[in-house]
């Protein structure tokens, strides 16, 4: 399911089953969503070569640099920023933090 004013720059974008992404949520090059995914509003992928495991939970606002690799189960808080080359498996960031490597 795609929210209102998403739009995705790229033909290089694949959705997994069940992945629901929020309005205003922007998707650069090559994403890959797993199954379960959901991206909330505004969020924006400033990217290109990420992948997003299973049951990846993205805040509002949240920026991702490139080559990011989100494993199963990740959960971001609002208006988290990751920067180029983070890789994050089985946590939980909270709102506002910032990891930018």
């Amino acid at each position: 399911m795609l929210g209102d004013a998403t739009r995705i720059n790229s033909s290089g974008v694949l959705i997994g089953d069940n992945t629901m992404i929020s309005s205003g949520v922007l998707l650069g090059d090559s994403i890959l969503t797993s199954n379960g995914t959901t991206i909330s509003q505004g969020t924006t992928f400033v990217s290109t070569g990420v992948l997003l495991g299973d049951g990846v939970l993205l805040g509002d606002g949240v920026l991702i640099g490139d080559g990011v690799l989100l494993g199963d189960g990740v959960l971001l808080g609002d208006g988290v920023l990751l920067g180029d080359g983070v890789l994050i498996g089985d946590s939980k960031l909270g709102d506002n933090t910032a990891c930018m490597y």
